[in-house]
């Protein structure tokens, strides 16, 4: 099996360097673009391979599954488990405003147990991924390829946690931009085992 794993497009917010969460943003026209161009490069690298697109059930992420899925000919299934980490009370707020708070830097060094006010912990985002994952590795056909639509930090935990192999290597993971991809093939043993494929642009 193939999962080939793609982040939504570019939003205003996402421009102005907002932490978005589960703020219910929208793409913009740089952000569409984005998705036209990796629609196109997945159909003709992926496309009569792919059975079925999953995304998160946010606006952004729905709007890029549904560009993707009108090239592949495919509707996508919202899933609530792939959305972005809750921020909280920083949602929609600057990266430069949240690090003048003294909770960030204490965020920053355990975020698997410290959670920004009123939102959840990179563990509690990681058990949500992990839980949907597992379900979807144990039931899909192992000749398939799926495309998971998501956010950067739900795709960074599945670099950190199940290719790496270490859930602390979160912040070292090499992130996807907007509107660009990876390809994971999944190994006999049923874990993700290898990236084999990085689609991304120079914007």
């Amino acid at each position: 099996m193939k999962i080939i794993f793609a982040r939504h497009g570019e939003t205003d917010e996402n421009a102005a360097r907002c932490y978005l969460g589960h703020f219910d943003a929208r793409l913009n026209e740089t952000g569409r673009q984005q998705i036209h161009r990796l629609a196109e490069h997945v159909r003709q690298m992926y496309g009569k391979d792919i059975t079925r697109i999953y995304c998160s059930d946010l606006s952004r992420t729905r709007e890029s599954a549904e560009i993707i899925g009108s090239y592949l000919q495919l509707q996508p299934v919202s899933i609530h488990a792939l959305r972005e980490l809750h921020f909280g009370d920083w949602e929609c707020e600057t990266y430069d405003s949240i690090r003048e708070r003294e909770l960030l830097t204490e965020w920053i060094q355990n975020p698997f147990q410290i959670a920004p006010p009123h939102g959840e912990t990179l563990q509690q985002l990681g058990n949500r991924v992990d839980t949907w994952l597992s379900h979807i590795l144990l039931h899909e056909k192992e000749d398939e390829t799926i495309l998971v639509m998501s956010h950067g930090g739900p795709i960074r935990w599945v670099l950190a946690k199940w290719i790496l192999g270490d859930r602390q290597e979160f912040w070292n993971a090499e992130g996807v931009k907007h509107g660009s991809g990876l390809v994971i093939k999944l190994g006999r043993d049923g874990n993700l085992c290898a990236i084999i494929d990085r689609m991304t642009w120079n914007e």
